[in-house]
């Protein structure tokens, strides 16, 4: 009997051990474009500054543009194995979050977007203004005060 010392149970037969929950086929797939986008993304923003850079860029950027294109490449891999790779979907998830309520939100929030704010991360910028459900980059707020037109010869206050 090859079973484990100690064990009444031997070894030929099955015991249920900790049951094990396999994702849907739909999850496995949103998943699979989850990690199709984000590779794709990054491969088609990222990688053409990975291929050709300058020195300034390298010293200025370098590190930013390297984790990010590490981070493609790793989600590349989920598309084979797409819950092995949950921790790479939870950390973009994660900073993103980080990004637009700590740096995002108190800039757009003090209309202090410029144009090379809005330039350099205008996606991130619009992610914000459509989730406070808004998108044309005007806050929300009491609707100005319009003179309505003058009835039968008087000045409307």
């Amino acid at each position: 009997m090859n079973s484990v010392v100690g064990s009444s149970v031997p070894a030929d037969v099955v015991t249920p051990c900790a049951t094990t929950h396999e994702a849907s086929l739909f999850r496995l797939y949103t998943l699979r474009v989850a990690y199709l986008i984000m590779s794709a993304g990054l491969g088609a923003f990222i990688w053409p500054n990975v291929i050709r850079h300058t020195n300034k860029f390298a010293a200025t950027h370098g590190v930013q543009v390297a984790l990010l294109a590490g981070l493609g490449l790793t989600a590349a891999l989920g598309l084979r194995y797409p819950l092995k790779m949950l921790p790479i979907l939870l950390f973009e998830l994660t900073w993103k979050a980080i990004y637009l309520i700590a740096f995002a939100l108190p800039v757009w929030s003090a209309h202090q977007i410029n144009d090379a704010t809005a330039e350099a991360s205008a996606w991130r910028h619009r992610l914000v203004l459509q989730m406070t459900g808004n998108s044309d980059g005007v806050p929300p707020g009491p609707e100005p005060r319009v003179p309505r037109p003058p009835i039968d010869g008087l000045v409307a206050s």
